[in-house]
């Protein structure tokens, strides 16, 4: 009877280490779906301006999953992948904003913004989001040469919006960018092989 109260405590304790144990692999399993979308206020810069975006976390495993990372990385880069500049930036509630300086002797050109969080680096670059800007510095005749593409992406994979997760409900446009008063587009489609289930959108 003695050893009564010892027992449970161990059972207790060998519970909770068992859960502790589960529970400390949950954030990696959720990592694994974790995607970055951004926007910024403009895609057209001069050199030496700086660049406004603001990003969103979502997991494209659990749309209900709670937030892994607490940062995400903002980069400029080439067509071919050169890092012109980046910084890392706060998370909170799934969200977060920013701001880089593009460099006064950046050249005129077609450039890359890159975003991805640290869990992303373990999969295809593919994944990370891209948005393409157009900078012009006027005090130089050198233009950059490349495509207005990146090598490590696809054009139709940086104009998808995913909605919910698990490919459910994906939404497209026709381009990256739209002048003011043009008419935008959407190509909406589900995926028919995936249960119903309620979305909301808005515009």
């Amino acid at each position: 009877m003695k050893s009564t109260p010892a027992i449970c405590f161990l059972v207790l304790f060998a519970s909770l280490f068992l859960c502790m144990g589960v529970r400390s692999q949950d954030p990696f399993l959720i990592a694994a779906g974790e995607r970055i979308q951004v926007c910024t206020d403009r895609t057209l810069y001069i050199s030496g301006e700086k660049v406004f975006f603001s990003a969103v976390i979502f997991n494209v495993r659990d749309p209900q999953a709670a937030q892994v990372s607490r940062a995400f990385y903002g980069e400029l880069i080439t067509p071919d992948g050169k890092k012109i500049a980046g910084g890392k930036y706060l998370l909170q509630n799934s969200s977060g904003q920013g701001c880089l300086t593009i460099p006064e002797e950046t050249i005129s050109g077609f450039y890359f913004l890159r975003f991805y969080t640290r869990f992303m680096r373990n999969i295809s670059t593919d994944e990370y989001k891209y948005i393409l800007l157009k900078i012009i510095n006027p005090f130089k005749t050198e233009v950059l040469p490349g495509k207005d593409k990146p090598d490590t992406t696809q054009a139709e994979a940086n104009n998808r919006i995913v909605v919910t997760g698990d490919g459910i409900l994906e939404i497209l446009t026709e381009k990256k960018s739209f002048s003011p008063g043009e008419e935008i587009r959407l190509s909406i489609n589900g995926n028919k092989g995936k249960e119903c289930i309620p979305v909301c959108a808005c515009q």
